[in-house]
C-alpha cells in the first residue's frame, strides 16, 4: 500500500526520521550499507523513488576535519567506504553515528537537500554556526564496491520502517 497522493516527500522524510531508530535496532547505527538499504527499501514500499548514493563524509568542527568513508585507514573485516539513501533530491544518512567520534553532538540520522547534479559535493547540512557535514563523491582510487546486506533483513526493516512512517503519519 503506497501512501495518500497528497502525501508530500518532506512530510514523509519528517515521520521517517522521527521513528528511524525506533523502529530499525539501534545496533544498526554503525552499518551504513544496511541502513541505506533499509531506508531505500522503506521508501519504494511508500511509493517513492529512491537509491544508493556511495560517498565520502567530512565532518567540520573547531578542532578540524573528521572523514569517514574511502580513506586510507582501511581495517580488516569492515568496508572502507560509506553510502547514503537518495530519494527525490533528498539524501538520508541513518549512519552518521561514524561523525560522534568526533563529536558525540551529532545526530544519529540526518535528512537534507541534495545540491544540484553538477556539484563536486553530493550535500551539506549546517549542525550549527562552526559545524556541518559534507557528503562528497568518493575519491579516485581503487575502492571495494559496497556490501550487500541480507536481502530477508533488508526487506524486514524496511517493512517494518515503512509501517511506523504510515502510521505516524496517518496519526
Amino acid at each position: 500500500m503506497t501512501l495518500n497522493l497528497n502525501t508530500s516527500i518532506e512530510a514523509t522524510l519528517a515521520a521517517l526520521g522521527a521513528t528511524y531508530y525506533q523502529t530499525v535496532p539501534s545496533e544498526h547505527k554503525t552499518y551504513c550499507a544496511l541502513t541505506a538499504q533499509v531506508t531505500a527499501h522503506a521508501l519504494k514500499a511508500l511509493g517513492f523513488t529512491a537509491g544508493l548514493l556511495e560517498c565520502q563524509v567530512l565532518y567540520g568542527y573547531p578542532q578540524g576535519n573528521f572523514v569517514v568513508g574511502f580513506t586510507d585507514q582501511e581495517q580488516p573485516g569492515k568496508w572502507n567506504g560509506h553510502v547514503v539513501c537518495s530519494c527525490q533530491g533528498w539524501l538520508i544518512d541513518a549512519a552518521t553515528t561514524h561523525l560522534q567520534a568526533a563529536e558525540p553532538l551529532v545526530p544519529d540520522l540526518v535528512i537534507t537537500r541534495l545540491l544540484p547534479p553538477w556539484s563536486s559535493a553530493l550535500a551539506k547540512k549546517s549542525i550549527d554556526e562552526q559545524r556541518s557535514i559534507l557528503w562528497l563523491r568518493p575519491p579516485p582510487g581503487n575502492w571495494q564496491p559496497m556490501p550487500a546486506e541480507p536481502a530477508e533483513l533488508v526487506a524486514q526493516e524496511g517493512r517494518a520502517l515503512a509501517a511506523a512512517v504510515r502510521q505516524r503519519l496517518s496519526a
